[in-house]
């Protein structure tokens, strides 16, 4: 299942091209509050609380 359906990657292709292990990659993203599964409706309400 891809981890960002617009890139449509993978957490293992996600992670390889952060240059990072994937526990090293899922900590970073749990750091940062981005859900594994982020979908195309979660970037549609990112995008316009960033337009606000």
């Amino acid at each position: 299942m891809p981890i960002c359906p617009i890139m449509k990657a993978s957490l293992g292709k996600s992670s390889e091209f952060a240059g990072l292990h994937q526990y090293e990659f899922q900590k970073v993203l749990a750091e940062r509050k981005i859900p594994v599964h982020y979908d195309v409706n979660d970037l549609e309400d990112d995008l316009i609380v960033l337009n606000e």
